[in-house]
């Protein structure tokens, strides 16, 4: 109960996420131009505000006002540093290197005061640069601002040492992978959280660089939990992308809560992937301990994945991966994996297809609810179940025929809207029944 009671009390900002959705959806366009009214439903959200992470009983307040004194800051930087950025634009032309540790008692925090106040252009392959471990950083909106859009690849690249890191409540905007974790030798940065950010594109990308915007590899125990990601389709290269993967030999990892739109019309003609455990794979070389393995152990549950034109979870080459609780609408459905792939697959609600290839294995495949989906005019026979789903109105109208008994929670636990849901109870979807209003509730 420890983990969920923990973020569960972040996650009622994004009641007011699909009644936007479907204000900005209404007519259906390929792009959804800059999406101004949704770039700022990170945690923030006005309508709900976080604790600040920040302890000014902890260390210095080190107040900034320009891209110069930012640098400063970073390089002189003790551990319990609060470093206060005033309201403005902040550009980076180079990454920004975050080479000074903090400590876990006196961790270093990067914030401005409110979500919005704060502007960091960015015209470099990498923006943050974050090494030492740490640190957090909160109320930063990043921007990607390169000529040719392949040059924008992070916004925040968090590797080597760089453990304990925490990004609350900031938005990403126009990066091909926005937040970059990976390890460096045998060096990897562990015991992460990604909670309540908005990360989104404008256009598709024009890159042959991997789009991911959380794309994690080899780290262990990350918490992503109440994110809200879309329009992060690929243009050029293979022109395949995912929203969030963990990979190469990577442990666990809770992935909660979020929601994930590949694209926002449900007819796209890029390959775009929601949610994997396994990515598409992992040179050997640059596998953690050098397992068979791209992930153990992750935790894939109450998300909302839309508009998807291949699958909304993917497990590759992953083991004893949970899915369970998820509502993925105008996907391909679920796909297990190669041998080495071992799921248990449970209380879902999906379009398309629950499916195994080349010897992957699931458990509970009967105890999910299964719609059909068109693959030609990508039609989905969920439709008739809630008010509007192809505008994003999520308000169910008629209950859901249940495929199998569905499996009961066996801890004390809660649903994407924050409800509590005692141990034993059995529901399908992110959202126990009673209180599916809550994504499209307008108070």
């Amino acid at each position: 109960m420890g983990e969920v009671s923990r973020t569960s009390r972040f996650i009622s900002f994004l009641k007011p996420v699909f009644l936007t959705l479907a204000e900005k959806l209404e007519d259906k366009p390929k792009f959804v131009g800059d999406l101004d009214k949704i770039t700022l439903m990170g945690k923030g959200a006005k309508k709900f505000k976080l604790p600040i992470l920040r302890n000014l009983n902890s260390g210095r307040l080190v107040i900034v006002n320009n891209t110069e004194e930012l640098r400063k800051s970073i390089q002189n930087a003790q551990p319990g540093d609060n470093i206060l950025l005033e309201q403005g634009v902040y550009r980076l032309t180079k990454k920004l290197k975050f080479n000074k540790p903090g400590t876990l008692e006196a961790p270093i925090h990067i914030s401005s005061d409110n979500l919005g106040d704060v502007t960091i252009e960015i015209d470099a392959q990498v923006g943050f640069d974050v090494s030492n471990p740490n640190y957090s950083f909160e109320n930063l909106f990043f921007v990607g601002k390169c000529e040719k859009q392949w040059h924008c690849e992070h916004a925040m690249h968090i590797t080597n040492k760089a453990e304990n890191i925490k990004l609350y409540n900031n938005v990403f905007k126009n990066f091909d992978s926005a937040i970059k974790i990976n390890g460096v030798g045998a060096a990897f940065p562990d015991n992460g959280e990604i909670v309540g950010n908005t990360i989104f594109n404008t256009t598709v990308r024009d890159t042959k660089n991997p789009v991911t915007p959380i794309d994690l590899v080899g780290a262990n125990d990350w918490m992503i939990v109440g994110n809200y990601i879309h329009s992060f389709e690929k243009g050029f290269g293979n022109r395949v992308s995912y929203g969030i993967f963990v990979k190469g030999g990577s442990q666990r990892g809770t992935i909660r809560q979020n929601v994930l739109m590949c694209s926002p019309s449900p007819q796209n003609r890029y390959t775009a992937i929601g949610i994997s455990a396994g990515g598409g794979g992992t040179g050997k070389n640059l596998i953690r301990n050098n397992v068979t393995y791209e992930n153990l152990g992750a935790q894939i549950s109450h998300n909302f994945v839309l508009n998807c034109s291949d699958v909304g979870i993917y497990v590759n080459k992953s083991k004893e991966v949970k899915i369970h609780h998820n509502l993925l609408y105008g996907t391909m459905g679920i796909d297990v994996r190669f041998e080495q792939s071992e799921a248990k697959v449970f209380n879902n609600i999906l379009s398309g297809r629950l499916r195994t290839r080349d010897d992957a294995k699931i458990a509970y495949q009967d105890s999910n609810i299964v719609f059909n989906r068109s693959f030609i005019d990508a039609g989905d026979d969920m439709t008739d179940n809630f008010e509007n789903a192809q505008e994003a109105n999520f308000r169910v109208v008629e209950s859901f025929e249940k495929n199998g008994n569905g499996q009961s929670s066996r801890n004390e636990t809660s649903d994407f809207c924050g409800q509590n849901v005692p141990k034993g109870t059995v529901y399908f979807g992110p959202v126990l029944e009673q209180s599916w209003r809550c994504v499209n509730d307008k108070n």
